[in-house]
């Protein structure tokens, strides 16, 4: 609350510095005081429409109000501006799920994937997606991956070990 704080005077004395309502939405967001950072996340696009990271967290904070299409749509617009905005791809993948949109996630994991391979986070959706269309083999390939990247993961085994129990599998999922 501090940083917020300190942010608003910044505004208050340089009011067209895009990053500091950036900072302050950021700030706001991590309290989960999402409409706050949306209104940040406004204003700082309303000085600089080319900053994709606003684009992102602006994503993100509409996300956790539920409003899927414009999270997508955040997210969609980060991309066009920086296209190599790993996290942007993976987000977005994460909504296309929710809305049962498997395939067009899908694509976006792994263009995550292409951008930051080293991201467990990012095998573990796609595993999701893949078991989600019936790719159990692949979903579980991409579960280990994540278990390869960092073997203290929890929930890449738990996962896994589901995956492998919905394919009958209990050697491995026993394992």
């Amino acid at each position: 609350k501090e940083a917020i704080l300190d942010y608003t005077k910044a505004i208050e004395i340089q009011p067209y510095n895009s990053h500091y309502y950036y900072n302050r939405g950021l700030s706001k967001g991590r309290i989960n005081d999402h409409k706050g950072a949306i209104k940040d996340y406004n204003k700082a696009i309303e000085i600089n429409n080319k900053d994709a990271y606003s684009f992102l967290l602006r994503g993100v904070s509409k996300a956790h109000l539920g409003d899927i299409e414009e999270a997508i749509n955040d997210y969609s617009k980060s991309l066009e501006i920086n296209p190599n905005i790993s996290d942007s791809y993976n987000r977005r993948g994460l909504e296309l799920v929710k809305i049962s949109k498997e395939e067009e996630a899908v694509n976006d994991y792994e263009i995550a994937i292409d951008i930051d391979p080293e991201r467990p986070t990012y095998y573990i959706n796609l595993g999701q997606a893949k078991s989600n269309l019936g790719d159990s083999e692949s979903a579980i390939s991409n579960y280990t991956r994540a278990i390869n990247i960092n073997p203290k993961n929890a929930s890449a085994y738990s996962k896994r070990g589901l995956e492998y129990i919905n394919t009958k599998n209990y050697k491995e999922a026993i394992r």
